[in-house]
């Protein structure tokens, strides 16, 4: 906190003993709050409220340890020997701890709490004393992209500078491999290789006495190898037996939509067919209807006779 609290009749900076109550210039009355929000290292975010009864009710370490029970014990409260509340991360590297102390108590404030050095990320690296009784540092792991630098450690026989990791560099089976710390890696475009994975442990000094030649790796089919081979064969997508099996079938659906077609084409001819001789028959019907009807006015208008005998 920015504030340094002081103890009433000038005992000095406050402690984690001090009642709230003995703090310079506080009065405390019944139900006065003291409430503390803030932020855990990951960013999440808590309250914490504390009632008091009378200035005797609470110390200043039940302050502290609200503000660590809030955090689940990520950080380290504590007073300094000026009396400020001082908010530690227990965990090394990035942080987003964050307090803020509000009260209702008359003449209590604790200020701001201010970031005086941010979290940072810890090094991997082991130090040890080599043969030559001089301190050697290098990092845990391995690869290029290890690095870590060094100053002002002349006087210890180390010299100032950005120390790389190197990746390792070989073949296998003729073919380039791809170096990453210890792991060695062939593309699968090398057919006798496919993705194969060595860990080198050989240092520098022993490959400059030993040659390059470092063994034979011989590589054995397995069952997954044997069954990758078997999946390979049935899913290329050239010539694989699943790639066959759908073309053929593809063959057989074409040739069924061509006889389809073709019936189709043939059913189309024949209703055509068959519409025509009904239009036909239908204009035959209707001129018979039609000669129907003039013959029968025709005899309508013929003159009527009667024949008798005597």
């Amino acid at each position: 906190s920015s504030i340094a609290l002081q103890q009433s009749q000038g005992k000095g900076p406050i402690d984690q003993n001090t009642a709230i109550g003995d703090i310079d210039g506080v009065l405390v009355e019944e139900n006065d709050t003291i409430t503390i929000n803030g932020t855990n290292r990951r960013g999440k975010s808590y309250q914490r409220i504390v009632t008091l009864s009378n200035g005797d009710s609470h110390t200043i370490q039940g302050i502290l340890d609200s503000i660590e029970d809030a955090t689940s014990n990520d950080v380290n409260a504590s007073i300094d020997s000026d009396g400020h509340i001082v908010v530690q991360d227990r965990t090394a590297g990035s942080s987003d701890i964050g307090v803020t102390i509000e009260t209702t108590v008359e003449g209590l404030d604790f200020g701001e709490f201010i970031t005086i050095e941010e979290g940072r990320y810890s090094v991997n690296i082991n130090a040890s004393v080599a043969d030559n009784n001089r301190l050697k540092i290098n990092h845990i792991n391995y690869g290029s992209e290890k690095t870590f630098t060094i100053s002002g450690a002349a006087s210890l026989g180390i010299e100032d500078n950005e120390y790389n990791g190197v990746d390792v560099a070989g073949t296998i089976n003729g073919a380039e491999g791809t170096g990453s710390g210890q792991a060695l890696t062939i593309s699968d475009s090398d057919e006798s290789a496919r993705d194969i994975v060595i860990s080198v442990s050989i240092t520098p000094e022993e490959l400059e006495i030993e040659g390059p030649g470092q063994g034979t790796v011989t590589l054995l089919s397995g069952i997954a190898d044997r069954m990758y081979s078997e999946v390979s064969s049935l899913t290329n997508i050239v010539n694989g037996f699943v790639k066959v099996r759908v073309d053929s079938l593809q063959l057989e659906i074409d040739s069924i939509n061509s006889r389809i077609d073709v019936s189709n084409q043939r059913l189309e001819q024949r209703r055509a067919l068959y519409v025509r001789r009904f239009t036909k028959m239908e204009m035959e019907l209707s001129r018979l209807q039609s000669m129907q009807q003039r013959l029968s006015a025709s005899l309508s208008t013929l003159p009527k006779t009667s024949l008798f005998m005597d």
